[in-house]
């Protein structure tokens, strides 16, 4: 709780710094510029701070509750990706410093390299939109991944319509004696007409910039390998390694967290030790039987808490594929059952304690 008060001054001087630095920007920044500014600082900071918490390959094998998840990108092919997300902020930079005062030519490229950055944006959206871990929905938890994109996507949008618009105005009066300039000209005064000129012009700088990466060694399919190349997102084509579990071994969690999600039925997270585990309902019953044990027998719980703590990390510690587990699982069910029936008839609610049971 300490760190509270102290992040809330590092954020307070950090935005302080770069409201002062803005005008070298753009001195003529308005104040909402400037909030919305630093708002982007910090969804790009925040960014950063998710793609690092996120960062395993898809053929590395991880400990869900210790190690960095699955990265949403392939590293391997991501030197595409980088340089159209480079050069799209670049574009951007140069729109909102200079508008229309860019030459001609600079002013096409950057109109059609921030488009280009528009649709890698929504790709990339489009990739966090399903996040799978261990069986478990986990879009909730990268939000954080999604604030620098939409961001971006925000930003691009209001610049090219403000951009072309004022472009066309300028022009507005213009007559050309060639008639296909006089048509594109009018046309650009469409307002309705501006995402489909700027997907027209951002094709072929897309196709040239890809081009040019290939003979630099990218593979032609890196842009879409960077995101079919991963495991656990929508894109993903790829399957990880079976999970490891930590080596204190959580016993039957064990089992929960290694094997197959169809066959061990993953519920929920939950708190284990003031550390988190993956909890199944095999997870629950039997923490709840241990519960009545204790209650019933102390004496007895603490002989057989002894020994299942000795038997019980040594199987844990050779519960090495994903098979195993699920075969481990499928052997206790008979327990299972024998603990259910002893909950059922002890308890007046059963089924309330056993939800109860590593509650977050």
């Amino acid at each position: 709780m300490e760190l509270i008060p102290i992040s809330i001054v590092l954020l307070s001087l950090l935005s302080y710094i770069l409201w002062l630095f803005y005008p070298n920007i753009k001195p003529a920044s308005s104040v909402v510029e400037r909030v919305l500014g630093i708002v982007f600082v910090f969804a790009m900071a925040l960014f950063i701070v998710g793609l690092n918490l996120h960062a395993t390959a898809h053929d590395k094998s991880i400990d869900p509750f210790a190690d960095p998840c699955y990265s949403p990108i392939s590293y391997q092919y991501s030197g595409s990706l980088f340089v159209f997300h480079g050069l799209s902020l670049a574009s951007l930079l140069l729109l909102y410093t200079k508008e229309v005062k860019l030459p001609p030519l600079i002013l096409a490229a950057c109109i059609s390299l921030a488009t280009i950055g528009v649709w890698v944006d929504l790709a990339f959206l489009y990739q966090l939109s399903s996040h799978t871990v261990l069986g478990f929905d986990c879009n909730g938890r990268v939000w954080h991944l999604s604030v620098y994109p939409m961001a971006l996507i925000g930003i691009s949008v209001w610049l090219l319509v403000k951009i072309v618009k004022s472009k066309a105005n300028l022009h507005a009066e213009t007559e050309y004696k060639n008639r296909f300039l006089n048509y594109l000209n009018k046309l650009l005064l469409r307002s309705g007409h501006l995402p489909v000129l700027a997907m027209l012009l951002s094709v072929p700088v897309f196709l040239f910039i890809v081009l040019v990466l290939t003979l630099f060694g990218q593979d032609v399919d890196a842009m879409s390998s960077v995101f079919t190349d991963t495991a656990t997102w929508k894109l993903s084509q790829k399957t990880h390694p079976p999970i490891v579990s930590d080596e204190q071994g959580h016993y039957l969690c064990t089992v929960a967290a290694k094997g197959s999600p169809k066959v061990v039925k993953p519920l929920r997270l939950g708190k284990r030790n003031n550390g988190v585990i993956l909890v199944n309902r095999q997870l629950q019953v039997a923490n709840a039987f241990e519960q009545v044990m204790q209650e019933i027998s102390p004496r007895l719980h603490r002989f057989i808490r002894t020994n299942y703590d000795v038997y019980g990390l040594n199987l844990s510690k050779r519960i090495l594929t994903e098979r195993l587990s699920d075969a481990v699982y499928i052997a206790m069910k008979p327990l299972e059952w024998i603990f259910l029936i002893v909950l059922y008839c002890y308890y007046v609610h059963p089924e309330e304690v056993i939800a109860k049971q590593y509650a977050e």
